[in-house]
């Protein structure tokens, strides 16, 4: 059974309320100061070189996002669309 995320209205759109987004779980991230660090990284680099290579810092920000979420391997290929 999938839980009801929305009200679903005329034309088939959806309607989100508190009462339907607020039991999503939505983790916290202690780590929270490393991924700002890093996206502050990605900015820099980014202003200084638009054609910047980031995606290094943009993979541990991925890695990161994954331990949030406690991602197998498997899941990481999904997201990853390996």
């Amino acid at each position: 059974m999938v839980a009801q995320s929305g009200a679903e209205r005329q034309g088939g759109f959806l309607e989100y309320k508190p009462m339907y987004v607020s039991p999503l779980p939505i983790p916290t991230q202690p780590k929270g100061e490393k991924i700002t660090e890093l996206v502050e990284r990605i900015l820099a680099a980014k202003a200084k070189n638009p054609q910047a290579d980031t995606s290094p810092l943009e993979k541990e920000i991925d890695e990161l996002v994954y331990q949030l979420y406690g991602l197998t391997e498997e899941e990481k290929n999904i997201v990853e669309g390996k």
